[in-house]
């Protein structure tokens, strides 16, 4: 089916007052700082290998390579993985969604998804133009967002849509998409993109070109809730919300990477430098290997506590301690299920398997320990807790690593979101039954067509449009739950 276009004014998630992480209140960004040659050394610990064609990262470290007509994903582990790949010539882009499935384009600009033991077509209209860059799964509804050479596109109600910004803002020539640990946004609700010489952030209050940014010399990255980006040898790091911090760096700014707690920046001839952690106790490292200064052409990091480096010839995995990788659920990701299998794997630093107990908090209570096996632990069954959002933690020795995910509640339109459209929105002034101009909001159908640009417009508060008849929060979040929980009749 042929996706239409449709003015949106995004709401990526909302960070409602009843969520833990979502009200928390953010630290101000590592810094001002100047990073030189005495910038206290960081170890690292490195496992290289011949360079291959990379085409995508994965959240947990996997890297995936299109060696000689096949799929290979390596892990952090030390695993190699043979993956069936798409009949097609050549793969154009790539998208890890977590361990053992990649998103492809070929050069037909036909998508592709890859599981450990499938290939599937995923549809995206010729319209929407040729997908570069992907953020989150894009085959779940409100998880997934597409940019192509014509724009940004949202996956809703089975449908792809084209985010046309609403009021005088208008994109540009859009390059670059932002993944937080592969997706699109975190409990802050902000989903940054960037043309070539600016940013922009999209979040449940509107759109905004994120000017103290400057100009991106290089892509810029996120770092947890923060957005980091360089302008020569300037980093600038933040958000809005907490402010912004200036990093002088030792030379102009080659490559920037961003996962879980750790960003991680290459320069021409001055060095790579590791920033470890977000709050006020984070500390910058200037990155060596037996006591000599590490460089690197280009980093991709992961979540898990490293970074594949590319250096010259070869690709290196680079960690400065323990490695977790998580299995089972997806870091920010929207889940039904209370209960789930979760899976850790924990790797040395040079890629062996570890050995310890691992401990699964949730929201600071502990969950349960299991002892490490050939490195894996598994936890059968674990309380992913209530309605909104929550955090997993993984203490495996000294290494720690932290999972956000949001519990969403399935709700029906008959029993909660039907008296809502028919109090506050099917109004015979307003989205009457029969009317076209604002469009009819009384039935199920219509909401469910109109599902991204009514989350967009109640988040936001600009429905209901009588200042004197605005929503509760609760039936806000009533109405998110509905959409972002499957839209059952």
């Amino acid at each position: 089916m042929r996706a239409p276009a449709a003015r949106l004014l995004l709401a990526i998630l909302c960070a409602c007052s009843a969520d833990p992480l979502g009200e928390r209140e953010l630290p101000p960004p590592p810094g001002p700082t100047r990073l030189h040659d005495r910038t206290p050394a960081l170890p690292l610990t490195l496992r290289c290998q011949p360079a291959q064609h990379l085409i995508a990262v994965g959240p947990e470290g996997s890297a995936w390579f299109d060696a000689d007509g096949t799929l290979e994903e390596h892990t952090v582990d030390g695993r190699v993985l043979n993956r069936p790949r798409p009949e097609v010539d050549a793969i154009a882009a790539a998208h890890a969604i977590g361990p053992g499935e990649l998103v492809v384009v070929d050069d037909l600009a036909r998508v592709w998804v890859v599981s450990a033991e499938s290939v599937a077509p995923l549809h995206f209209p010729d319209e929407g133009g040729t997908p570069r860059a992907f953020c989150g799964d894009p085959r779940q509804d409100l998880d997934g967002y597409v940019l192509t050479e014509l724009g940004l596109h949202e996956r809703s109600a089975e449908r792809w849509w084209h985010v046309d910004p609403a009021g005088p803002v208008r994109f540009g020539a859009l390059t670059w998409l932002a993944t937080r640990d592969g997706s699109c946004a975190g409990p802050e609700g902000a989903l940054y993109l960037a043309e070539d010489d600016h940013v922009w952030r999209l979040a449940d209050e509107g759109i905004r070109r994120v000017d103290e940014l400057g100009d991106p010399s290089v892509a810029p990255t996120r770092l947890g809730p923060f957005v980091a980006s360089a302008s020569v040898d300037t980093l600038v790091l933040g958000s809005p919300e907490a402010g912004f911090a200036e990093v002088e760096l030792p030379a102009r700014a080659t490559a920037l990477s961003g996962a879980g707690e750790t960003l991680w920046v290459a320069t021409d001839g001055g060095g790579l430098f590791v920033l470890r952690g977000t709050g006020r106790d984070a500390t910058w490292g200037r990155a060596t290997e037996d006591d000599l200064d590490l460089e690197a052409d280009d980093i991709h990091a992961h979540a898990g506590g490293g970074a594949w480096l590319a250096r010259g010839d070869e690709l290196c995995h680079a960690a400065f301690g323990q490695t977790i990788a998580i299995e089972g659920l997806r870091a920010h990701a929207r889940i039904a299920e209370r209960r789930a299998a979760v899976v850790v794997r924990v790797a040395s630093p040079s890629g062996a398997p570890a050995t310890g107990t691992v401990e699964l908090q949730r929201d600071g209570a502990l969950e349960g320990s299991a002892d490490l096996t050939d490195g894996v632990a598994v936890f059968e069954d674990v309380s992913m807790g209530d309605s909104g959002w929550h955090e997993l933690v993984v203490v495996a020795g000294a290494a720690e690593r932290q999972l956000p995910y949001r519990v969403v509640q399935g709700t029906s339109w008959g029993a909660t979101v039907a008296p809502i459209a028919e109090a506050s929105c099917a109004t015979a002034d307003c989205h009457a039954a029969g009317s076209t101009d604002p469009p009819d909001l009384s039935s199920f159908e219509a909401w469910v067509d109109f599902a991204p640009s009514i989350r967009g417009q109640v988040v936001s508060r600009q429905m209901p449009r009588d200042p004197a008849l605005p929503l509760e929060e609760t039936e806000i979040m009533t109405i998110v739950e509905w959409i972002e929980g499957g839209m059952q009749e």
